[in-house]
């Protein structure tokens, strides 16, 4: 693939062509938090938008954990562009996970000594299961509804590094399960500390004390 992935916008513009929710502006975010990233898990990966920016921005040689059960049937109900007919020779009904595989083959060759690993699971098992070390950062765009968002924290917030940064996507009107969710969770008692909004986004972030 010919793309400068020193160079932001044409990391932008290469994101751009992947099925996602995440506008550019965010996308934008995620590359300049990410660059400073040498270890960084994604919990709800999709087709890999946003982990694609993030292995763009990161240095060669770090590692990326995704955590996805690769699940899609309950989002045909929410966007149209899940109803397309689709089936390939493995017998996938979803062209989501194919998608997820064409965009971690373009990172190898981008970033052929970054290490991506992908954990078919869901959050809570994975982290039940996971024994690999702390993060820098941490993205958090997973089931939205409250209880999913607060097991995610709670499942993986231990394994964030001190210093290092919680990043979640969807604090907005049309998600109430992610705001009332971090509003708990990082509320004035709370034990993992405060949150912060990113300014023109839907991101809410937390930075373990």
């Amino acid at each position: 693939m010919n793309l400068n992935r020193n160079n932001r916008d044409d990391v932008m513009r290469a994101a751009h062509l992947i099925p996602g929710w995440c506008y550019l502006h965010e996308l934008a975010y995620i590359y300049d938090l990410t660059s400073k990233s040498a270890k960084h898990l994604e919990i709800g990966v999709f087709s890999g938008k946003s982990l694609f920016v993030a292995g763009c921005a990161m240095e060669n040689g770090s590692e990326i954990i995704c955590v996805d059960p690769m699940d899609f049937m309950y989002i045909q109900d929410l966007d149209p562009l899940f109803r397309i007919p689709y089936d390939n020779d493995q017998g996938r009904t979803s062209w989501v996970e194919d998608i997820f595989n064409l965009t971690i083959k373009a990172l190898s060759t981008i970033v052929p000594d970054t290490k991506i690993t992908l954990i078919k699971e869901t959050s809570v098992k994975a982290a039940t299961q996971y024994s690999g070390g702390f993060f820098d950062t941490i993205y958090i765009d997973g089931v939205h509804e409250k209880q999913f968002v607060e097991m995610d924290v709670e499942s993986w917030w231990p394994y964030l590094k001190p210093g290092g940064v919680m990043l979640g996507h969807d604090y907005w009107a049309q998600h109430l399960g992610v705001v009332e969710a971090v509003n708990e969770l990082f509320g004035p008692t709370s034990q993992y500390g405060g949150y912060q909004l990113i300014h023109n986004t839907r991101f809410w972030q937390h930075t373990k004390p």
